[in-house]
């Protein structure tokens, strides 16, 4: 899966750019009706999702891309 991101002031929110065929399988959801939608509904909960994304950033900061 690949993802865009948006920026929303200091916060990003990223969306399904390309899922898998897999990813569909998984989630039994057609390419069409993922794409554009927001990486939020791959979470369980908003905590989860935002604790992923902190984390993700935080290291693409430390690391680089």
């Amino acid at each position: 899966m690949r993802d865009e991101e948006k920026s929303k002031g200091d916060e990003f929110e990223e969306f399904v750019v390309r899922p898998s065929d897999r990813l569909c399988e998984m989630l039994g959801y057609t390419r069409d009706e993922l794409v554009g939608k927001s990486a939020r509904m791959l979470y369980p909960s908003d905590e989860d999702y935002e604790y992923v994304g902190g984390e993700k950033y935080a290291k693409i900061a430390e690391m680089g891309t």
